[in-house]
């Protein structure tokens, strides 16, 4: 009996272990093809000066707590306002889905924020069913078709958010938004790392967010 139980325990082992190692070469698979839109040409910049003229910017959300906008989310929106201000375009697109943390909209913080630095208010679309990267860029594409777009973002989410505007078809150049200094943090590139999973899963099998949501209008002014 005692065999008996050994044995179904080793199997149990060892197939947990092959399901760890594929699991793990998955994930690794999936860093390793998001990591590969950048071999498609640079299409990150930094220098104001360099970037093109676009027809909108897109800043998708990033964590808000209590009311209070996260770095990397002040930082895309800070320079989203300033593309808009040097006139590389005249509409942002502030894109986001609802934080139980702050019981609201993201996109709604974003736009109050953005109107007391200067932009005015019917420049600014508000798009409330962002969810994630992939929502926000896929909605994007089907409203605004082929105009170009800029979108704001961080270096260390390049990657995957060139991979997902390849996947729906976007025509946009990133935008460096790296203003201040964010210190290591090893869970948000844990995070990162793992997302690529997702964006691959969400590219391939066109996995948007549920019709109740995404069938929510673009709000303007």
């Amino acid at each position: 009996m005692r065999r008996r139980k050994s044995r179904a325990g080793r199997r149990i082992t060892a197939v947990l272990a092959a399901l760890v190692v594929l699991a793990g070469g998955f994930t690794l698979f999936c860093r390793l093809h998001v990591d590969k839109a950048r071999e498609k040409g640079v299409r990150v910049i930094q220098d104001l000066d360099n970037i093109p003229e676009a027809d909108y910017v897109i800043v998708p959300a990033a964590a808000i707590r209590d009311g209070v906008m996260s770095l990397h989310l002040q930082d895309r929106l800070e320079s989203a306002i300033r593309l808009y201000k040097a006139g590389k375009a005249d509409t942002l697109l502030l894109s986001g889905g609802y934080s139980q943390e702050s019981k609201g909209y993201e996109a709604e913080l974003m736009r109050a924020h953005a109107i007391k630095k200067g932009v005015i208010k019917d420049d600014i679309i508000v798009d409330n069913a962002g969810v994630n990267t992939y929502a926000t860029l896929k909605r994007a594409k089907e409203h605004f078709g082929g105009k170009k777009a800029l979108v704001c973002t961080q270096d260390r989410f390049a990657a995957r958010t060139l991979y997902l505007a390849d996947a729906v078809g976007l025509s946009c150049v990133l935008v460096g938004s790296d203003i201040q200094e964010y210190g290591p943090n090893i869970v948000q590139d844990v995070r990162e790392y793992l997302s690529a999973t997702k964006a691959f899963l969400d590219a391939v099998l066109h996995l948007g967010p549920a019709p109740s949501i995404d069938q929510q209008p673009y709000e303007t002014g």
